[in-house]
């Protein structure tokens, strides 16, 4: 919540370095989250099926992730090296 308020502007030279941390500390809290969901389903001892149930929930939501982190860095690509278009010159 507190990254609200500390968040530089658009415009600030240290945004791009707060975006990186932003995103960073957000995927390792979802790494940990998911490692406390197995941890704790260990400890309850519910049996297999529920281990590989959140198994292949976890795997699934992992491909997900990887395929929509394709399609944004591909985008990006595409934006930064967009081919700049081409100007009429009087003759």
């Amino acid at each position: 919540v507190t990254a609200i308020f500390l968040r530089p502007h658009k415009d600030a030279k240290i945004r791009k370095y707060w975006n990186w941390y932003h995103h960073w500390v957000g995927r390792t809290a979802l790494l940990l989250a998911a490692a406390n969901i197995f941890i704790g389903i260990h400890v309850g001892k519910p049996g297999k099926s529920w281990k590989i149930g959140y198994g292949f929930n976890l795997a699934f939501l992992f491909l997900a992730v990887i395929f929509l982190e394709v399609i944004l860095w591909i985008r990006r690509f595409k934006k930064s090296s967009g081919s700049p278009t081409p100007q009429m010159h009087p003759v």
